[in-house]
């Protein structure tokens, strides 16, 4: 079945072709076939299994059992009655529309007895996508036959129109074994947020769950890896009361569909085990709304951005999730074109455990470039004293973010250079002296034309080199000339040199 002739997804009748004919060619040379034919059953059993999927990562190629039912009626009768060679079906978008690999995938997973199975159905393949009333009959058929095994699914990948998805409602199931369920349906051009329900699955719990453009019922309970695009606030807040088990998540395109909690469900949604979280805000409404509901103690990992770019987000919603997430956060990725100007000097406090603190600045507006220059996160964790204290509150009696060992910022602005050496010095505060772990400090910055970003003073440069056990790597692209990665460190001792202003 070309559908499966390798894991790696090719599905070239040429190809196939060719390793026909190598296999063929292989077992004739010098005599092996009829060593190999001497091998008893269970042997040449245990060799077609490790042919066709390979334990090895170094060389992942694999073989079509069907290739192996080419070479003789013997070979062809102990392939057919090994189940494990048809545990892994892969069917891509010129499959999609064939009748004829309808009838091939029933033969397919009948031959795989009682094992657990791993399906891969896709109509989409590098951005094309059949027509629907095209896909659509052969679809159908194509889905009664895989889930009349759905009691052995255990990696289902489906890949397809949400119109036909949505089909499945009509062949509930339970699928006892699955574990890894991807789902990825069609985003509607009239309505972006518009999903289709597929609600057949709502009593499969597995662990790792991918959904697109879909609204997926599942039991959550058993999820610890799950991963969504298109998604309303309120099914999030959903889902997290009862995916008790989850621990990492990634949200992408999060909307306010307006939604309104019911009375049950105004009490905070706890996620209590989830310690890695990256998502993505397409509106205003939906931060506001997620951080005010949702409370997550054990995270460590939090990466915040918006789904377009141009939203300006408000910062006491993550002040409110913070505080009554009260998390001791490890990392944290946030842009801070996407956030109001103090929105980081806020935030420091509540990052007393923060390890690791990655800053993107993606926007190149005037006014936001303006905020660079003053206020912000760099300026006030160089310069903390008593007497500078943190931006609209009393004098700080600690360091904030004592714990940060690794700094980077990525952005389409100039970097304030200036500032590095206060993050790395000692300050002493009420008696006592302060110093933060850091390890690591990347800069990279991306100037528009030559000469937009300015060169580090040797003076800067003079004091950073005290720092022996600190990794500097600060770089700058240049759009105008195409350069790229350009050593901002090498540039600047060069410019100094050659009598240039620094």
């Amino acid at each position: 079945m070309e559908a499966a002739d390798s894991r790696n997804g090719t599905c070239s009748s040429d190809y196939k072709t060719q390793a026909d004919k190598v296999t063929i060619q292989a077992c004739h040379r010098n005599g092996q076939r009829e060593v190999f034919d001497s091998l008893p059953v269970e042997l040449v059993s245990m060799v077609f299994t490790h042919s066709v999927h390979p334990i090895s990562e170094i060389n992942r190629t694999s073989s079509s059992p069907l290739t192996l039912g080419k070479i003789c009626r013997r070979w062809r009768r102990i392939a057919w009655s090994t189940p494990a060679l048809w545990t892994y079906l892969r069917m891509y978008p010129r499959q999609a529309t064939s009748e004829t690999h309808v009838d091939l995938a029933q033969e397919w997973l009948a031959r795989s007895g009682t094992l657990p199975l791993s399906i891969h159905y896709a109509a989409r393949y590098d951005g094309y996508q059949y027509f629907e009333h095209e896909l659509l009959p052969i679809g159908v058929r194509m889905l009664e036959v895989l889930s009349a095994y759905s009691d052995r699914w255990f990696d289902l990948t489906l890949d397809l129109p949400s119109s036909l998805l949505a089909r499945l409602r009509s062949t509930p199931c339970t699928a006892p074994l699955l574990h890894n369920l991807s789902l990825t349906g069609t985003q509607d051009d009239d309505d972006e947020r518009q999903r289709q329900l597929v609600s057949v699955l709502s009593n499969c719990s597995p662990r790792i769950v991918k959904t697109s453009y879909l609204q997926v019922k599942l039991d959550w309970k058993f999820v610890t890896d799950l991963t969504m695009s298109l998604v309303d606030v309120a099914e999030i807040s959903h889902i997290f009361r009862s995916a008790t088990s989850l621990v990492g998540c990634t949200l992408e395109q999060v909307w306010y569909y307006g939604t309104e909690p019911s009375t049950v469900q105004h009490a905070l949604a706890v996620c209590p085990l989830l310690e890695n979280l990256l998502i993505e805000f397409a509106d205003e409404r939906s931060q506001v709304d997620f951080c005010r509901t949702v409370s997550l103690p054990g995270l460590k990992h939090l990466a915040i951005r918006s789904g377009f770019g141009v939203i300006e987000f408000a910062t006491w919603p993550l002040l409110t999730f913070l505080t009554q997430s009260s998390c001791a956060l490890r990392s944290l990725v946030i842009d801070e074109s996407e956030h109001e100007p103090d929105c980081l000097i806020r935030l420091a406090p509540f990052l007393s455990s923060l390890a690791e603190l990655h800053l993107y600045f993606n926007s190149s507006f005037p006014y936001q470039l303006m905020h660079m220059d003053s206020n912000t996160i760099h300026h006030v964790l160089a310069n903390q004293s008593p007497a500078n204290p943190l931006h609209g509150t009393s004098p700080c009696s600690e360091l904030l973010l004592p714990s940060l060992q690794i700094f980077s910022w990525d952005g389409r602005a100039p970097y304030p250079w200036e500032t590095i050496p206060g993050l790395l010095r000692p300050v002493c505060q009420n008696g006592v002296s302060h110093l933060r772990p850091l390890k690591s400090v990347k800069i990279r910055c991306v100037q528009a034309q030559a000469g937009s970003c300015p060169y580090i003073s040797t003076e800067t440069i003079q004091r950073l080199m005290d720092f022996e056990d600190v990794r500097f790597d600060f770089t700058v692209d240049s759009l105008s000339d195409g350069q790229q990665g350009v050593d901002w460190w090498k540039a600047s001792l060069e410019s100094s040199e050659g009598g240039l202003t620094a």
